[in-house]
């Protein structure tokens, strides 16, 4: 009976795990960005972000192929495409992006509210965050 138990919470948590990933498949656009623990908090919503030209949209394939199309590094807005994989384990979206110098590793925290993606990275060091909100497209 006990291993009957534990096979079914394997398999309901392997579910979860499976169904978390399929609502994040597809492509995505950017709708907020917020840096938190800087002094004053500075939010960009949607509108201002459209004014400014500013893009970062994102794409996540089933297969685990990641990639992401942004122009919000350089003051020129220069276009910048960048590729990799991706995966989550609980609230953490990881993703490794394939740079130049090798593979930088991202680590998200992850959750929707409605169907809004927000994806939040940490700098333990700074103590600061950046808050992202992306829509579906």
């Amino acid at each position: 009976m006990k291993i009957r138990f534990v096979f079914i919470f394997v398999i309901a948590l392997a579910s979860c795990h499976v169904v978390g990933n399929k609502r994040l498949v597809g492509n995505w656009e950017l709708i907020e960005f917020r840096l938190v623990g800087q002094g004053g908090d500075p939010v960009s919503d949607e509108e201002i972000l459209r004014k400014a030209g500013a893009v970062w949209d994102l794409k996540f394939v089933a297969d685990g192929k990641f990639s992401q199309e942004f122009n919000m590094r350089t003051p020129s807005m220069k276009m910048e495409i960048e590729e990799g994989s991706w995966k989550t384990a609980n609230d953490s979206l990881i993703i490794d992006l394939q740079l130049d110098s090798g593979v930088s590793k991202l680590n998200y925290t992850y959750k929707f509210e409605n169907d809004i993606l927000i994806l939040t990275l940490s700098n333990l060091q700074s103590k600061s965050s950046i808050i992202t909100r992306f829509r579906k497209k």
